[in-house]
């Protein structure tokens, strides 16, 4: 556990290793713009490629591949109040993929042990193993993941088309790749023009992740560690300056869901006003202003584990500042 909190210099090293897979996934979008292939037909490619390896790697093989999640409670609830259509990419974070290193590199030990990736529904075996045969086949097949991916994207954006709402898509469900800017940064290039249309958003923990991606127009919410205080004032000054790509600050406060989010909060000695980001998941479509920099509350989802490791966990993101204290409960405002 302790292996979660990385130097800057491990960091960039671990999201330097995922932007090649990034770009090799987004050269794998391009050229299928082109293509011939059908999605079933590259679905059929990658299954046949996790058989190979899925006794080995101790994980189910579903008979049909599907790499986009639209029907998630989450999702839904964005669909159902007319908000967007959304599609979520869900991954196996930090240590516990398939593959060698972290996909969430900014991760602290007190998020990774409270992570959506073992709360509510994400905790179930079903959805595990789903996030890691797509984890495999991400890393080890980014060119035919990207080919998918491409037909899935233009998929979703159709079905937004007929449904009279706007299509949207959120690359790190579960981790912190970036893969989302990216993609984003190609169709505004014209490389992906049959996804001009699509919107991106997302959630990360790197403060120069907007700045990785100068041409990007994905808007990405900042996850508030406890303690990145600095970032977070940087982040709000971009905010302040009218580039709408820098989203709110995302906080998980330790609140029952039925009991109300607080209204404002104070962070980096900033005042900021408190959304509940709860209602939707369709972040660009929050009602703020263009300049205002707020707050994208949540309330704290209890992972699925033992109860034991479960205290354990909360008590160091808690500890950490990670999942935070009602505004009322705090001693001084920081």
């Amino acid at each position: 556990m302790g292996s979660m909190i990385k130097s800057y210099r491990q960091r960039e090293k671990l999201w330097q290793a995922q932007n090649i897979r990034n770009r090799s996934i987004v050269s794998g979008m391009v050229s299928e713009q082109n293509g011939s292939s059908s999605r079933i037909e590259l679905g059929r490619q990658i299954r046949a490629r996790l058989l190979e390896v899925s006794s080995e790697l101790e994980f189910h093989v579903p008979n049909r591949i599907q790499l986009v999640g639209w029907d998630s409670y989450k999702t839904l609830k964005s669909r159902d109040q007319g908000v967007t259509v959304t599609g979520i990419s869900y991954l196996a974070p930090a240590t516990r993929g398939p593959l060698k290193g972290s996909l969430c590199p900014w991760a602290t030990l007190g998020c990774f042990l409270t992570c959506l990736d073992h709360a509510g529904k994400n905790g179930l075996p079903d959805a595990f193993n789903c996030r890691r045969w797509k984890t495999w086949a991400m890393g080890n097949l980014p060119g035919l993941y990207g080919k998918l991916l491409f037909h899935e994207l233009g998929h979703l954006l159709r079905f937004g088309e007929k449904l009279g709402m706007p299509a949207s898509y959120r690359s790190d469900g579960t981790t912190d790749m970036g893969l989302g800017c990216l993609i984003s940064q190609a169709v505004n290039d014209g490389q992906l023009g049959d996804l001009e249309g699509l919107y991106f958003y997302d959630y990360t923990a790197d403060p120069r992740r907007v700045q990785r991606y100068p041409r990007t127009g994905c808007q990405v919410t900042f996850s508030f560690k406890g303690h990145n205080f600095q970032a977070v004032r940087a982040w709000n000054d971009h905010r302040q300056a009218g580039d709408v790509r820098y989203g709110g600050i995302a906080v998980p406060y330790d609140i029952k869901r039925t009991d109300p989010l607080p209204e404002v909060d104070t962070l980096g000695g900033q005042r900021l006003r408190v959304i509940d980001g709860d209602q939707h998941d369709g972040r660009p479509w929050d009602d703020v202003e263009p300049d205002e920099p707020h707050i994208v509350g949540l309330h704290y989802k209890v992972p699925i584990m033992r109860p034991e490791q479960r205290a354990k966990g909360e008590a160091i993101a808690r500890t950490q500042g990670f999942i935070r204290p009602s505004p009322l409960e705090l001693v001084g405002c920081l």
